[in-house]
């Protein structure tokens, strides 16, 4: 993701997925800057069955992801607190860490 621009349009697709990370009760537990990449532009990529779009944004490393018995609403507005700091640094210039 940018760093030092406007998010405006990247904001609702990044919180589409972990939303739908949510839908199966999967709380991604390092969500961070690097563990966001820009989806390859391919006609290849499938479209959400729940937003009915391609996602621009794949979400990365799982291995401190685990399966949660939290409502999706729960896991949904863990992650939107998160990502709601992350994103805010970067239109601000600066990367926001878990442990900072």
């Amino acid at each position: 993701m940018p760093i030092g621009v406007p998010l405006d349009a990247f904001k609702p697709d990044v919180r589409e997925i972990y939303s739908d990370m949510g839908r199966f009760s999967i709380e991604h537990t390092d969500i961070r800057w690097r563990n966001i990449l820009a989806a390859p532009a391919t006609d290849q990529s499938i479209v959400c069955p729940y937003h009915g779009h391609k996602h621009q944004w794949h979400v990365v490393d799982f291995d401190l992801s685990r399966k949660s018995n939290h409502l999706h609403s729960g896991i949904e507005t863990a992650a939107n607190g998160w990502l709601q700091t992350i994103l805010d640094g970067l239109e601000e210039g600066y990367v926001v860490e878990p442990w900072d």
